[in-house]
């Protein structure tokens, strides 16, 4: 069985819904990865997303006939008496970093150390040979990390700045070209527990929807997002050897979680090869 590592940036804002509430304070929370917390798209997501792409999507011509073979059979099977599973699984994806609100700069791509062992171990698990460059930035990144407990700002920028609410920092203008290609540019190493924090249900943005009849509001809700540029990655594991998922979707805008009839959710895939080229 191979194993490939892709890449997912949100384009617009992104809302894969958990089907939860926190106590009626925000009405649809985004999905979670019940060990830490930290936001996350569940891999039944993501295959739906997949599939709907390759049987709707812009070259379904090309791409509807190989869906069942990719996905499995699925509603089509009691059709066409095909029962066969997919050639491909599909692992959740997790996040690499999500961007944070400064007075310096539009955002910062923040990330922390866990989710920095977390993509390495991860990695490590299905095998992915990531490169010596993109590791021994990394490990530039992880031998410095939290000193003195404050947060670490990889870019030249040296006046007063505050990311969230956020203003002790040490600034540390490596060069990690390779690493901003995988977590984005001006990138920002939170404690955990701040990174944590970032990414609570009182930290992410909320936004108010309503649904109106003859200009009146019938049933106003808050809907919780993940931000656009917030980046995922994922692996899929596959059976038989194909490269027709991987040209399908590289490199191509997908549509991922609701409300795509308001532009949420569309993302940019990328394979390793393409993310870092």
């Amino acid at each position: 069985m191979a194993t490939q590592l892709y890449f997912i940036t949100a384009k617009t804002h992104l809302h894969v819904g958990s089907g939860n509430s926190n106590a009626g304070v925000i009405d649809n929370l985004v999905q979670r990865d019940p060990a830490d917390n930290i936001p996350c798209i569940f891999a039944s997501s993501l295959k739906g997303a997949f599939r709907e792409y390759f049987e709707e999507g812009p070259d379904k011509s090309t791409t509807k006939a190989l869906a069942d073979t990719i996905f499995g059979a699925g509603i089509n099977k009691q059709s066409t008496g095909n029962n066969s599973k997919g050639t491909h699984i599909f692992h959740q994806a997790n996040l690499l970093s999500i961007p944070t609100r400064s007075n310096a700069k539009p955002f910062f791509n923040a990330t922390c150390p866990a989710i920095l062992q977390k993509f390495l171990d991860d990695a490590d698990l299905f095998g992915i040979n990531l490169g010596d460059t993109l590791k021994s930035e990394i490990a530039i990144i992880q031998e410095g990390c939290n000193i003195n407990e404050k947060t670490d700002v990889f870019s030249s920028e040296v006046q007063n700045i505050k990311v969230e609410e956020y203003s002790e920092f040490n600034f540390r203008p490596v060069s990690i070209p390779n690493v901003q290609k995988i977590f984005g540019i001006n990138l920002v190493l939170f404690r955990d527990e701040d990174f944590a924090d970032i990414c609570s249900d009182y930290s992410l943005p909320v936004i108010a929807r309503n649904n109106l009849e003859n200009g009146q509001s019938k049933n106003l809700w808050y809907e919780q997002i993940v931000p656009r540029q917030a980046r995922f990655y994922f692996f899929t594991a596959y059976y038989t050897v194909s490269d027709d998922f991987d040209t399908s979707i590289v490199t191509k805008a997908i549509q991922v979680g609701a409300n795509a009839s308001i532009g949420y959710g569309v993302c940019l895939l990328n394979n390793l090869q393409t993310q870092l080229s």
